[in-house]
């Protein structure tokens, strides 16, 4: 174990033992015999009898490609996220639910609302509504798998009342595990 999880990873161990948790999964670096760091996972399961923790049996996998292709995704999200809030274009994504889950300054600048207003605002309400049924269908027939043109007009309701149209162009995208639109 890598000297800087050693004592965490002890502590995570006695506290599974104490506790009698059946089984725990932990991930960790370790030091190759060559020096090399490496990350696995650890899974431990307990065998207790008669209430007493007899021993335990472990699987230790290497996850180090897993963790660097995180690392990557990691990177290109942030500067994903940097592009997007420095960008005049607007940015946003709606979640499973139909609700605002990130919007960049551009949007609140063509809206009027405050980001935090945005943040789980339901895209319905800044959506005219002749463009509801439209947006409903495209939603519906991306998430079967029915990918169609990506692009839309759609009027935008500002939060004084007035209309704005804007060219959207839509792609469905993974965020936290679940499906996205961008």
């Amino acid at each position: 174990v890598a000297s800087a999880w050693q004592e965490s990873v002890v502590s995570f161990y006695i506290s599974q033992f104490k506790n009698f948790v059946p089984e725990t999964t932990l991930e960790f670096e370790v030091l190759a015999a060559n020096g090399e760091k490496r990350w696995v996972e650890q899974i431990v399961r307990l065998m207790i009898l008669d209430g007493k923790v007899m021993g335990c049996n472990g699987l230790l996998h290497d996850i180090t490609r897993r963790k660097l292709a995180e690392t990557e995704r990691q990177n290109i999200e942030n500067s994903y996220l940097m592009a997007s809030e420095n960008s005049g274009s607007i940015t946003f994504l709606i979640g499973q639910d139909g609700t605002l889950i990130y919007t960049n300054p551009a949007m609140e600048l063509a809206t009027g609302y405050s980001r935090s207003e945005l943040i789980g605002m339901s895209v319905l309400k800044l959506i005219h509504p002749e463009n509801h049924e439209g947006l409903g269908q495209f939603i519906q027939l991306q998430s079967e798998g029915q990918f169609l043109n990506p692009r839309r007009e759609i009027r935008l309701v500002r939060k004084d009342g007035s209309l704005c149209w804007l060219d959207v162009v839509a792609n469905w995208d993974d965020f936290d595990g679940k499906p996205t639109i961008i």
